[in-house]
């Protein structure tokens, strides 16, 4: 039934909805996490805007526990997988649910956006052999890729398999570099969206 949703956006819209109700669900029931500053039990309402992986309860807290969580908050801004588009095997001319090549990507930033400029990208993952499709929210930039072309690509999938929505997708804070190459930052998942 999941791969029925690649082809058939129908399908796709239906499992995405009743995902967003059972994850929504999910969140409510959700006990909040502590405040990540030291000496703070109260629960963390707010998520440090950069790296997006700790709670604090207030401004204040986020302040006074900066210098602590500084090099962890680098270290995933810069920890990221880099992924490039399959250009050989049975996926490499997918099409997407518009017709369009779901493969067609030419290694440079979706729309307005320049090289290094961060951007969000959602990656669904099938388990088995079926590769991961990654794109923007406008499909303007659209990828194939499996582990032939991303060195931890069984990373990124334990990521989503473990994290994201249904264990199927995710969203994440993405770049193209100078290289051409798409850099995931797999560290934090964005909040899921309607896309």
């Amino acid at each position: 039934p999941m791969s029925m949703c690649r082809y058939d956006p129908k399908v796709s819209r239906l499992i995405s909805s009743a995902a967003s109700k059972i994850k929504g669900k999910a969140m409510k029931q959700a006990v909040k996490a502590s405040c990540d500053s030291s000496g703070c039990s109260k629960p963390g309402t707010k998520k440090c805007t950069r790296c997006l992986s700790v709670y604090y309860c207030s401004k204040e807290c986020q302040v006074a526990a900066w210098k602590s969580h500084k090099g962890k908050c680098n270290q995933i801004l810069t920890d990221v997988i880099e992924v490039r588009k399959l250009t050989s095997g049975n996926y490499k001319h997918m099409r997407g649910f518009n017709g369009q090549n779901f493969n067609g990507w030419n290694g440079k930033p979706p729309g307005s956006k320049q090289l290094n400029e961060e951007f969000i990208v959602k990656i669904q993952y099938t388990p088995g052999t079926f590769p991961c499709l990654c794109y923007d929210k406008k499909r303007l930039m659209c990828l194939v890729f499996d582990k032939t072309t991303c060195p931890r690509y069984d990373e990124l999938c334990h990521v989503i398999a473990t994290k994201g929505p249904l264990g199927r997708k995710a969203y994440f804070r993405a770049r193209v570099s100078r290289k051409g190459v798409l850099e995931v930052f797999h560290k934090a998942l964005m909040p899921s969206e309607a896309w």
